[in-house]
């Protein structure tokens, strides 16, 4: 076999996927949603300045908490301070403080910090009040790093001074530390598709190991001693920036091309990282389901195996006989040199084509959006790359070992840096003027992204055959199949049918989805036909909940409109996220709000959700019971609040109770959702619901599953098969009370809780509806 060790790789990758757990498993000791007092013990590994804010990680930890003691291999310590003077590798230390488990991702599309600190081998988060050391062990390499470290931060910006974003890029792109960028950069970065030269992966590990072997045999160094050098001075690099994936990844590569000569051996790219893969899913499988991971082996992959495919096939060209004019032999000259040039730009196209479709459906899964563009602003920008860093490198070390150096020189050094950043700031602005610049896709479904590297193996298999030299020169007899050949080796056809497959198209059920938004609710319809419903949108104990929870879910569907807003009242539990989402320059089609009467109608927070809406020019439609919206086989049909004319409707004596109820039906499956509606409000709506015969499938708790709402009359007409409840882990409110479940476990009816299981996603289609609660459920603790 000629790389056996790519085979043990996929071999170990399909593995781990099949085999290995890594789903959320709820804590039984330190459940989400608490902060536990704690005192924790562990050795210090590394630590990290953020502003006033120190971030310690600490090994071979063990926690003490109500008399009881947990082994645990890391820890993650927040302390109010930046003064690391006292602090030093291997320094064993004593916290006291409160402990929090990472949160999952609570939503379809949120982050999932829970899974990205268990690759890492990190279990909890600690914030500290009180530290103390109790023995002073010292890793004195570890710790020299650190403080190079923090000393060249320091001194980059003060050689910067007062170019503070020029600092924070350099500081970024030479010791991968990007907690001093403003989200804004960052931001633009990141949309134009170029974050990656922000990060210290493997172009910058490439680049500081080729300087040194190059250094090295200018200065006559025997080829064993400048890779030894080299090979060190790259391990001491990957630890002095943080010790990424990325770089470890390259390093481990670059240790490979240095060590096969002297084993007699050749390198091969593939092997190199194949054995990169392997060592690091060793030390931690779950690796494999990060976004870093994924892309920093995917774009190797892409090149290795993809770029080779679609590159164009070099066709021999006769040369011209002696018998030829001069002139004839200068235009075959010129036009030789012609083919040429185009050769090689098409061969340049084909290699970002390569690697863009290789990245693309990663890239949508884990960000939902794809950086049109990128392409092009990676082939600018790429091979400014290593002049910006040798010249930032450079300067910097001038700067620090010759500090009599007039600063005019060190300023020649520092003056390409700004204008090479300044030239990144235009292109991804340019860029992102231009339209489509970052095209939502949404996140799309795992079967589809296997079937598209399926299909992209196959045709680079078969593109790869015919790219082989003739083993003889006369030209086979035309094959009756050769066009079809043609076609399906052709990577123009091919690429488009590979990005309607992954293409977003409206599902052919309605989907329905009880967002998780700590205390608060919100609710998401998306129709066959692809129209956008959002009932509520609101939190009181989750801050920027549209930009941590709303916004992340839409996204991953590929929505960034809404059709619809349904708001049952204007509590900020209800409408929050909705204004957080007018405010980041989303779109909205139509809001729909109660309509109530004057003396609920003329509330602040009534008229104020009016003027913000007027203020963005949104058309504002006034729901009341018998009012119906519909669109094909499903419709909302508003059952409270009565109309304000009515008299009854005085006994609506607060927003709450005069919460707009709606029922959805599609397909002959109901599903009620009923606000905060409670006491006063919900009697009218028993009554309304007996008058009328409703009863329904799926109910949404009134008021978070307070006890005076979603009482026995309301159960018991309507006899619901399940009821999903809305609130907040540990909220200070109790919700859901415990009456109120003592009422659901009475009449044998299932229950859902956000704050237990997540987001609970409804699939209806052809009249049978599926539930699926995004997380495990988890032993609800009330206060």
């Amino acid at each position: 076999m000629k790389r056996p060790l790519f085979l043990l790789f996929i071999l170990l990758c399909l593995g781990i996927v099949l085999f290995y757990p890594r789903g959320y498993q709820p804590d039984p000791v330190f459940p989400q949603g608490q902060y536990y007092t704690v005192t924790a013990q562990g050795r210090l590994k590394t630590y990290s300045r953020q502003q006033d804010r120190l971030t310690l990680t600490l090994s071979d930890c063990r926690i003490q908490h109500n008399g009881q003691s947990y082994q645990c291999p890391q820890l993650l310590v927040s302390l109010e301070s930046s003064e690391t003077s006292s602090l030093q590798a291997g320094d064993l230390l004593q916290i006291h403080g409160s402990l929090a488990s990472f949160q999952p991702a609570r939503n379809p599309g949120n982050y999932d910090w829970y899974a990205y600190y268990r690759a890492r081998h990190i279990s909890y988060r600690i914030y500290a009040d009180e530290l103390l050391i109790l023995d002073h062990s010292p890793l004195p390499v570890t710790q020299c790093l650190l403080t190079l470290r923090d000393f060249l931060t320091d001194q980059l910006q003060q050689w910067c001074y007062p170019d503070t974003e020029t600092a924070s890029l350099l500081t970024a792109l030479l010791l991968g530390d990007k907690t001093m960028l403003e989200e804004d950069t960052k931001a633009k970065y990141q949309d134009g598709g170029i974050l990656h030269i922000l990060t210290v992966s493997g172009l910058h590990v490439s680049l500081l190991g080729t300087a040194a072997l190059t250094l090295g045999k200018k200065t006559y160094l025997p080829p064993w001693l400048r890779s030894l050098l080299s090979a060190v001075l790259v391990l001491l690099y990957w630890k002095l920036c943080g010790a990424g994936m990325s770089a470890g990844r390259a390093a481990i590569m670059f240790f490979c091309l240095t060590a096969a000569p002297l084993l007699g051996r050749s390198y091969d790219s593939l092997s190199a990282l194949s054995l990169a893969g392997i060592l690091l899913l060793w030390n931690s499988p779950l690796l494999l389901f990060q976004a870093g991971f994924q892309l920093s082996f995917g774009a190797i992959l892409g090149i290795q195996l993809v770029c080779p495919a679609l590159a164009p096939r070099p066709k021999d060209r006769a040369t011209p006989a002696h018998s030829q004019t001069t002139s004839s032999h200068k235009i075959h000259h010129w036009r030789e040199m012609f083919h040429s040039l185009l050769h090689k730009h098409t061969a340049s196209m084909c290699l970002g084509l390569g690697l863009q479709l290789t990245m693309l459906p990663l890239t949508l899964y884990h960000f939902f959006r794809y950086p049109l563009y990128s392409i092009f602003l990676n082939l600018l920008a790429l091979p400014l790359v290593p002049p910006l860093f040798l010249l930032g490198a450079c300067g910097l070390l001038l700067y620090l070992l010759l500090p009599s150096l007039p600063s005019l020189i060190t300023s020649w050094l520092l003056l390409p840096c700004r204008w090479i950043l300044l030239f990144y700031d235009r292109l991804c602005t340019l860029a992102l003027s231009l339209p489509g610049s970052s095209s939502l896709w949404g996140r799309p479904p795992v079967w589809r992204i296997v079937l598209f590297y399926l299909i992209l193996v196959l045709f680079c298999v078969h593109r790869r055959a015919l790219l082989k030299p003739d083993p003889t020169p006369s030209t086979p007899p035309r094959s009756p199949h050769s066009l079809r050949r043609c076609l399906l080796s052709s990577p123009v056809l091919v690429t488009l049918a590979l990005l309607i497959l992954l293409f977003p198209f409206p599902s052919r059920a309605l989907s329905v989805v009880f967002l998780d938004v700590g205390q608060g609710d919100c609710a998401f319809l998306e129709t066959p036909y692809g129209t956008n419903i959002l009932i509520d949108s609101g939190s009181s104990d989750v801050k920027n909940m549209a930009d941590l929870r709303l916004i992340p879910f839409l996204e991953s569907r590929g929505i960034d409109h809404l059709d619809y807003v349904f708001l049952s009242h204007t509590d900020q539990d209800h409408i929050s996220g909705f204004m957080d989402w007018l405010e980041s320059g989303r779109t909205v089609g139509t809001v729909l709000l109660p309509a109530l009467h004057h003396t609920l109608s003329s509330a602040a927070s009534y008229q104020q959700i009016l003027s913000v809406l007027q203020s963005y020019h949104i058309p504002i439609c006034y729901f009341q019971q018998g009012m119906q919206w519909q669109e094909g086989e499903l419709s909302l049909t508003c059952l409270a609040p009565v109309p304000p004319d009515d008299g009854s409707s005085q006994i609506y004596t607060d927003a709450n109770t005069a919460s707009m109820v709606l029922l959805a039906e599609y397909q002959d499956f109901r599903i009620l959702f009923t606000g905060d509606c409670e006491k006063e409000g919900e009697a009218l709506l028993v009554s309304y619901l007996q008058s009328q015969q409703i009863t329904c499938h799926l109910l949404k708790a009134g008021h978070h599953g307070s006890t005076y709402a979603t009482g026995q009359e309301l159960l018991a007409q309507l006899q619901p098969e399940a009821v999903i409840i809305s609130c907040g882990v540990r909220n200070r409110y109790g919700h859901p009370h415990p009456t109120m479940l003592e009422r659901l476990q009475q009449n044998q009816i299932p229950c859902h809780v956000t704050a237990s299981c997540g987001a609970v996603t409804v699939k209806i289609r052809n009249g049978t509806a599926q539930l699926e609660p995004l997380l495990p459920a988890s032993p609800l603790y009330y206060r």
